[in-house]
């Protein structure tokens, strides 16, 4: 997830203050099967030969993938043999198969988390965990009877993500056609272009557009995070009903200089400001840019800046845990211990094992997401086991909350998408399948987070929320209180 490869960049280039250049090609794992094509991101935008990454010659398919019948062979084997469908207009699906591009992490993250002592933001292997919930799906008769077919472009640790975004685009509209794309994370670039393209892409968590963007993006939808200033809008009232920001508070906002967060930080000061409490605001650096030493520099400023002001309480509006490690180890360095307001856009499990001991003690926050939410029980859900039960079949096992959570991702994304197909009209356009997508008669029921509603035909998804604190003596966060609607 962003997460893991963004702090892995930080560490990686915290000496040089620049951005290091992928120098190899990942292997990916034997989780991939029949109708697979794993594309691999390399240097750059183009790769250092100046090919765009994903253009046809830089394909690796596997050996099993040459046969042309072999999917429709391994889905007869399991005993379901996908039967053809009439003929449709829309791009990426034919008579018998869909098409779908796959926006995932590298496998080869996890060994450098590791060996960068970030074993808490291992996530395992992503593009396995995809393939085998389309493998499921294929074996139950695919998706509107169609065989399922993945294209993946793999992301990497080094690379900026506006330039691997933007090449995953091209991947996706211009070297091959996909009717969709799915991915467990918002990539700004890679959606925004998408979205001009008209190609709906399903995502799930870090979804880091407010209310003026999405009406710019109307292909993309979010079941896994609110929208920025709706989260905005909802964290002062939810902070105040667990005892923080008091009148005569003064409070500080770390928000990622981006356009769509610092929009959001305006409503979330003008509300806090409503509520008598003084605020305080630094930006940090978009990781976008793939500049994490300046968004280092940026939590030391705004430690500085904080402390001058007498800030005791922090918020955050930001991509991910990234920006939360960084002020925290400049706060931890500085010997400067506020309390700290988060939510499920932070991690706060993965969040808790990148940071130094104590400066989370006191720490708040509002989650709607158990497995980036908890250290441990955060698959209890009926939904989160029938994920588990399902990708166990395939092979895929997580250990961890983190790589559950790219589990959980995964099934969510294609139970989306096979509803949305499956109703009405589902495959004879791009339009009409985004719209049954947040659609309230759907069905969908999130095993990645408490509750997913598209209320309204909002885009984006999550609808309730548990408010949760920081223990020192399990170094882990619990839910505290029932579910609330946000």
């Amino acid at each position: 997830m962003r997460a893991a490869l963004a702090v892995a960049a930080l560490v990686a280039c915290a000496a040089c203050g620049s951005t290091v250049q992928s120098t190899s090609t990942a292997a990916v794992g034997g989780g991939l099967g029949p109708g697979s094509t794993v594309v691999p991101a390399t240097s750059g935008a183009h790769g250092a030969s100046g090919q765009r990454p994903g253009a046809p010659t830089t394909d690796t398919t596997m050996p099993s993938q040459l046969s042309p019948t072999a999917p429709a062979a391994a889905a007869t084997a399991a005993g379901a043999p996908v039967a053809a469908r009439p003929g449709t207009t829309m791009p990426g699906v034919t008579a018998t198969t869909m098409t779908i591009g796959v926006l995932a992490a590298d496998p080869s993250t996890d060994k450098t988390l590791g060996n960068a002592g970030l074993g808490a933001a291992e996530i395992g292997n992503e593009p396995a965990a995809w393939q085998a919930v389309a493998d499921d799906v294929n074996a139950h008769g695919g998706i509107a009877g169609r065989r399922v077919k993945l294209v993946f472009y793999l992301v990497n640790l080094t690379d900026p993500p506006a330039s691997q975004g933007a090449a995953a685009c091209a991947r996706f509209t211009e070297d091959t056609t996909v009717a969709v794309v799915l991915s467990g994370y918002y990539y700004s670039s890679a959606d925004t272009c998408l979205a001009k393209k008209g190609v709906p892409a399903l995502l799930g968590t870090n979804y880091g557009v407010d209310r003026q963007q999405q009406r710019q993006s109307s292909t993309v939808i979010a079941w896994a995070t609110p929208l920025l200033d709706r989260l905005a809008a909802a964290l002062p009232p939810a902070f105040q009903r667990m005892g923080r920001l008091k009148p005569g508070t003064t409070a500080g906002i770390f928000v990622t200089d981006a356009p769509a967060f610092t929009r959001a930080a305006e409503v979330l000061g003008s509300e806090l400001a409503s509520r008598g409490v003084k605020v305080v605001v630094q930006t940090v650096k978009d990781s976008d840019s793939g500049d994490y030493g300046a968004a280092a520099s940026d939590g030391s400023s705004a430690v500085l800046k904080f402390r001058s002001a007498g800030v005791t309480e922090v918020l955050f509006l930001t991509h991910n845990a990234f920006e939360p490690t960084v002020l925290m180890q400049a706060a931890n360095s500085q010997g400067y211990h506020p309390t700290y307001l988060l939510s499920s856009q932070q991690y706060p499990a993965q969040l808790a094992g990148l940071v130094p001991a104590g400066q989370l003690d006191g720490a708040l926050a509002i989650g709607w997401g158990p497995t980036v939410d908890l250290a441990s029980g955060y698959a209890t859900s009926l939904r989160a086991r029938q994920c588990l039960a399902t990708l166990a079949k395939h092979g895929v096992k997580p250990s961890t909350g983190a790589q559950t959570a790219v589990g959980l991702l995964a099934c969510d994304g294609v139970d989306l998408l096979q509803r949305a197909a499956q109703a009405p009209g589902g495959v004879t356009s791009r339009a009409v399948l985004s719209a049954n997508a947040v659609s309230s008669s759907l069905g969908f029921v999130s095993a990645f987070t408490i509750r997913t509603a598209f209320d309204g035909g909002r885009h984006d998804g999550v609808a309730s929320y548990r408010p949760m604190s920081f223990s020192s003596s399990c170094t882990c966060f619990s839910y505290t209180g029932p579910i609330t609607t946000m």
